[in-house]
């Protein structure tokens, strides 16, 4: 198995990482709009939100950690994503994880592209 994996710094206290990726309008800041209901994060893509990826939240410590599945979309048998935060000098380091990819193929180059654009 493969994995995505990417480290930003980030001028923010990871109280508020947290909330940046534990929050529909967090989510909606930096990447896409969202929506929850319990555990089930659906995001909306393209100019209508015409595209749908639901990730169903696995697990998350506070302003530490949060772990997604995806549920329904592209990523359905593409392994787990990983959010690691911890606390630096200037605000939160952020080390981000998408394992459990079968191949390194056209679209895990894609996701892997896409990931740094949106965590930059």
């Amino acid at each position: 198995m493969y994995g995505i994996f990417h480290k930003i710094n980030i001028d923010s206290s990871p109280e508020k990482t947290f909330q940046a990726l534990t929050t529909p309008s967090g989510l909606s800041k930096w990447w896409t709009k969202a929506e929850q209901k319990e555990e089930k994060i659906t995001f909306f893509f393209g100019p209508e939100g015409e595209h749908t990826v639901t990730m169903t939240l696995l697990s998350e410590v506070a302003n530490r950690e949060v772990r997604w599945q995806c549920s329904a979309g592209p990523w359905e048998d593409k392994g787990e994503f990983i959010f690691s935060i911890s606390q630096n000098d200037n605000g939160s380091s952020l080390d981000f994880s998408h394992v459990g990819w079968p191949d390194i193929d056209d679209f895990y180059k894609h996701c892997n592209a896409e990931w740094a654009y949106f965590l930059v």
